[in-house]
């Protein structure tokens, strides 16, 4: 297996590249959303430990 990986990596006649470019702009709208997505998870976990720390702030019920 691992001499058939060489033998395509080092081909006499290697295969044509790809050419189309779409790929491009697929791929800068998948950047944008994952970092908008980490904003929204950074913006609500900081609310939320938030009132988990005021909880526990309370004083104990005796």
């Amino acid at each position: 297996m691992f001499f058939a990986a060489l033998r395509s990596a080092f081909s006499v006649w290697p295969q044509a590249t790809q050419a189309n470019s779409a790929w491009l702009l697929r791929f800068s709208a998948a950047v944008w959303q994952q970092a908008l997505h980490a904003w929204l998870v950074y913006a609500d976990g900081t609310a939320r430990v938030k009132v988990v720390v005021a909880s526990f702030m309370r004083p104990a019920a005796a």
